[in-house]
């Protein structure tokens, strides 16, 4: 055979094969086969399980063994548990050549027993016709076990079957001549699964290794004549693969072929092999992985989000480490049957330098940031019918909502996480109420009995709501007007109402929250105008500047995306009225600074204008007198007054809120010089605040409500204001939740594609 066919990457080498690599294995194989012991070999794929079998089934049969070897994935799957144990019977008569050859007859068997169980059919099948045709011993193997393991039948009965054989034994001598092995990626634990039969423990683990160097010797042959060093080669590639069957075999034909001689080149030319391994497995593996090993690996170790997040989070583990102690926990079985680690002396480490190269730190971290954290939250929420017992809180919805900030999410998840919200919120509700309520009912404790206290909190929290300082506030209240209470002088809200919210002034809690509101930081007017929306409408949440100081001193909260008044003193002692009076004041002081203002301006301005006419004149050449009628100067009426540049311009590093301000008091202070041009500049400036507040608040395109995207949409492409709500629009689009939304928003409004860019 030429050095070019000497390898084989891929696929079971046969008994013959020059490149077969006799392992230990192969002799603890043959031997308990031999001798009849039930055996399995469960390790991870393209570790040689395939080719084991058929070197040692050459050598059994030349003992006078007769042997089958039967690939379920052949046999397929069936929709029924029946039709797949007919189809293994089927194979069986086939391969044996059996007295009920054709298909019909083993049909016809087949059917004549339909009044039992197909396992015990097939059962009779083994007794009655094979072993009693067949007298020499037979060796049934089954490989690719695992494909049998997801069928939609219960598959235990087929192993408890394949252990009541050996059990027979004892009763049955004709089964001595019967024995099975098993090969697959798989653990015995998947076999039976039921809980309440006997384990699956009669079969001898065959442990499959990878090649060690004095093992690998053989593989020199196919370099003969091609490098100057083999012996060094085969060590370096050892050292590379940690004697991985097939990455082995695939680097010698590598190397060989490298070596074709068709290039000239010379064989005492040496070879550094981790820079070709680099070169031809490592980098840019997935283009190269070809035939296909380190995809089956990822494919394995991702086949799905929850146990993939476990195995990568313990393989992470290994490469921070070096190496992990082994044992028998479910996750760790599945980690080594991917092939990506091995169990060496107690410890598990990765395989080989080559995984640990591939499947790298920053591989990991970027796999893992793409698999939601709490999948197996979620996961089992589905499985057991959204069960509201395990949904997220606390840190772990903070980090969820934190992975799912511009990601695409299916709406299955994220119904998961709005239902964790809303049912975290509920639970801090719940929790302030039984915070608010405690401290009622101590304070009121010594006072009052049981019932009528009771009846004096769920007053009182009408009054308040959650809020402590009141709550302490109205408590001491109706302590200090108990007799008033008991003789039924004054109710409760006459109480509040005389001490409270006409006395307000007198109250430092108030008083500070009415000082929080004028605040003389320049923003006083926009935080009245702002609450009183919210007194007199529906206002929709936003993180605008007033908003936010609104909600941080708890004159208002947020309620499920709209913002009201927190308790009902606040909207009682800050009313309407209150409100409107405060913004006359306001409007008032600053119509007195305006005519000094003005005065000043106007000063300023004469200067201006008579320093102007002086340079003009001093500066103005000599010119023979026109009567071009087209002059310029000939018509007064050419003379055109510009609006104030703020109308005129788009400055994007002045705060939004900024420009909206100044325009608005130029509006107020100067309504002479606030043009049309300034009106339409007021106009679009509100609108890309709007279109800001409603996509924070997560409505960016909707066919029902008013959203950001088609408010922007009415800015036209020759407004000053055109990019900047077109950068607005291209961040959205470019989020993977709101642009398939936006898409469909396009359909009925073609017109607004102007805005993506």
């Amino acid at each position: 055979m030429s050095n070019s066919n000497f390898y084989q990457v891929g696929g079971a080498l046969s008994a013959d094969s020059p490149s077969y690599i006799k392992r230990k294995a192969d002799d603890q194989f043959y031997a308990a086969l031999k001798n009849k012991q039930f055996c399995y070999v469960l390790n991870s794929r393209q570790m040689g399980k395939s080719s084991l079998w058929y070197y040692t089934q050459a050598r059994l049969t030349a003992d006078g063994v007769q042997c089958v070897y039967i690939d379920l994935t052949k046999v397929g799957k069936s929709s029924s548990e029946e039709g797949w144990y007919r189809v293994l019977l089927y194979e069986l008569v086939k391969t044996f050549n059996l007295s009920i050859g054709d298909r019909q007859q083993a049909k016809v068997w087949w059917e004549e027993r339909a009044d039992v169980s197909p396992i015990k059919r097939f059962d009779e099948f083994m007794e009655e016709v094979l072993l009693e045709e067949i007298k020499k011993p037979i060796i049934i193997c089954f490989d690719e076990i695992d494909y049998v393991l997801s069928f939609n039948f219960v598959i235990d009965p087929f192993f408890a079957w394949i252990r009541a054989c050996h059990n027979q034994r004892a009763n049955n001598p004709i089964y001595l001549r019967l024995t099975f092995c098993i090969l697959g990626v798989a653990t015995v634990s998947n076999f039976i699964r039921d809980k309440t039969r006997t384990p699956f423990n009669i079969a001898q683990n065959i442990s499959l290794t990878g090649f060690n160097k004095n093992e690998a010797q053989p593989l020199i042959q196919g370099l003969k004549g091609k490098v100057s060093n083999p012996q060094q080669i085969l060590e370096d590639i050892i050292d590379e693969t940690g004697g991985q069957p097939f990455l082995t075999q695939k680097i010698f034909q590598l190397i060989s072929e490298s070596r074709s001689g068709l290039l000239g080149e010379n064989p005492k030319a040496k070879i550094d092999v981790r820079d070709f391994v680099f070169k031809k497995i490592i980098d840019n593996w997935e283009y190269q992985d070809n035939p296909q090993h380190l995809r089956t690996i990822r494919d394995r170790l991702l086949c799905t989000p929850s146990s993939g997040r476990r195995m990568l989070k313990l393989y992470q583990e290994i490469l921070a480490r070096g190496e992990i102690p082994s044992n028998s926990d479910s996750e760790q079985i599945q980690l080594r049957l991917t092939g990506l680690v091995i169990e060496n002396n107690g410890y598990l480490k990765p395989y080989n330098r080559i995984y640990r190269n591939v499947f790298n730190e920053n591989w990991v971290k970027q796999e893992l940031d793409k698999i939601f954290p709490f999948i197996e939250q979620y996961e089992t929420w589905l499985a057991e019918g959204e069960d509201s017992s395990k949904l997220l809180s606390g840190q772990e919805l903070q980090e969820a909502l934190e992975w799912c900030k511009n990601k695409s999410i299916n709406e299955s998840l994220t119904r998961f996480l709005e239902l964790s919200v809303n049912q975290e919120k509920q639970r801090n509700k719940a929790q302030s109420q039984r915070t608010t309520y405690e401290l009622a009912e101590n304070i009121l404790a010594s006072e009052f009995e049981e019932d009528q206290r009771n009846n004096l909190i769920r007053e009182i929290f009408l009054w308040t709501g959650n809020q402590l300082q009141l709550i302490e506030i109205v408590c001491q209240l109706l302590i200090e007007q108990k007799n008033s209470l008991q003789q039924r002088e004054y109710s409760i809200e006459e109480l509040i109402s005389i001490n409270i919210i006409e006395n307000w002034q007198n109250i430092d809690h108030l008083r500070e929250m009415g000082s929080h509101l004028l605040n003389k930081d320049g923003y006083a007017k926009s935080r009245l105008e702002k609450y009183k929306q919210i007194l007199q409408d529906r206002v929709s949440a936003d993180e605008r500047p007033e908003t936010l100081a609104l909600l941080q001193v708890e004159l208002i909260i947020n309620n499920d995306g709209w913002l009201e008044v927190s308790n009902r003193i606040y909207r009682e002692v800050f009313n309407l009225r209150w409100v409107k009076e405060e913004l006359e004041n306001i409007a008032q002081k600053e119509n007195q600074t305006a005519p000094l203002t003005r005065t000043l301006s106007l000063y300023f301005l004469l200067g201006f204008i008579i320093g102007g006419i002086f340079l003009f004149f001093l500066n103005k050449p000599e010119t023979v007198p026109s009567n071009d009628s087209n002059s310029p100067n000939s018509n007064d009426n050419n003379i055109v007054t510009e609006s104030p540049e703020i109308c005129r311009t788009s400055d994007l590093s002045v705060p939004l809120e900024t420009r909206i301000q100044k325009l608005k008091n130029l509006q107020n202070e100067n309504p002479e010089e606030f043009s049309s041009e300034c009106e339409t500049q007021l106009t679009e400036l509100n609108w890309i605040q709007k279109a800001i507040g409603l996509a924070q608040n997560n409505i960016v395109a909707s066919k029902r409500v008013e959203n950001a995207f088609e408010t922007l949409c009415q800015i036209p492409e020759n407004s000053l204001n055109f990019n900047e709500a077109q950068h607005w629009v291209n961040e959205w689009y470019g989020n993977n939740y709101w642009k398939p939304r936006i898409d469909e928003a396009l359909e009925n409004n073609p017109e607004c594609r102007k805005l993506i860019e």
